[in-house]
């Protein structure tokens, strides 16, 4: 077997709905890197979420966080790539977020902030296990550190601003109303595909899943793309392969079975 890059979506892929991950999915994880293949978790979490689940992330050997933004090698945590929003255009995005009372949360590696609470915010709140952060300017925030925005209260009148203006940025829905902001050429792809290159890995060596639009790049660029069963239409469509298993059925696993081990 070839040297394989497995680039793997958690939420909704690799992690069941209640974020674990099957012990049959982590059986064939390990056997994977046993047998020679590199992981990579590909996720749109920020570093305030990934907190949650990085103790069941010690089976990768890279995780990439935002959508493409950060690119970590494990254990140590070191950064191998780091993309932040150029400073002109996050105080655009800021002050018309704050002038128009639209929801932003604006993302840094120890900073996340809104500019006004909410019920959206305070169940993020319990989520994550973190105290968001309050904003009344840009002058409150750390402007040369941003790596993102997440727009989901309103997310609309981001979104045609950015279109409008025509600003140098790229949004993807990561849930049914939550869209992420990224500098434009951010994408989970264009993460996966620098990393192999740095790793010497081909293209048609990269097996990739996930289940939804934020993965569509993903699945389509990789030598294998898989949507698991639980999927979007969209993403289903296209892949290469669904798998006959839900993220909470093991579908990671059914995927590295079938076709990285061959067993």
């Amino acid at each position: 077997m070839g040297r394989k890059l497995l680039a793997l979506d958690l939420d909704g892929t690799t992690l069941s709905d209640d974020s674990r991950m099957s012990p049959y999915t982590l059986d064939m994880l390990e056997k994977a890197k046993a047998a020679g293949c590199v992981i990579c978790f590909v996720t749109g979490r920020k570093d305030v979420e990934i907190g949650a689940v990085i103790d069941q992330c010690y089976v990768a050997d890279y995780l990439i966080l935002n959508n493409g933004g950060k690119t970590i090698r494990l254990p140590e945590r070191s950064i191998l790539a780091h993309k932040i929003i150029e400073q002109e255009l996050a105080r655009k995005v800021i002050n018309f977020a704050l002038e128009n009372q639209v929801l932003l949360y604006v993302c840094c590696p120890n900073y996340t902030g809104i500019n006004f609470t909410s019920e959206n915010t305070r169940e993020y709140e319990e989520i994550v296990g973190y105290s968001l952060s309050r904003y009344q300017s840009v002058q409150d925030v750390p402007i040369k550190e941003i790596e993102g925005f997440v727009a989901n209260v309103n997310h609309d009148r981001i979104i045609d601003f950015i279109d409008r203006e025509n600003l140098p940025l790229r949004y993807v829905q990561a849930e049914e109303s939550t869209f992420d902001i990224v500098s434009l050429g951010v994408s989970k792809w264009g993460a996966v595909k620098e990393l192999s290159q740095i790793l010497g890995i081909s293209v048609k060596d990269i097996v990739s899943a996930g289940n939804y639009m934020n993965d569509i790049d993903l699945i389509r660029g990789a030598g294998l793309g898989v949507a698991v069963k639980n999927a979007l239409e969209e993403v289903k469509q296209a892949a290469d392969y669904v798998t006959e298993r839900t993220n909470d059925e093991g579908a990671v696993g059914e995927l590295i079975e079938k076709f990285v081990l061959n067993i």
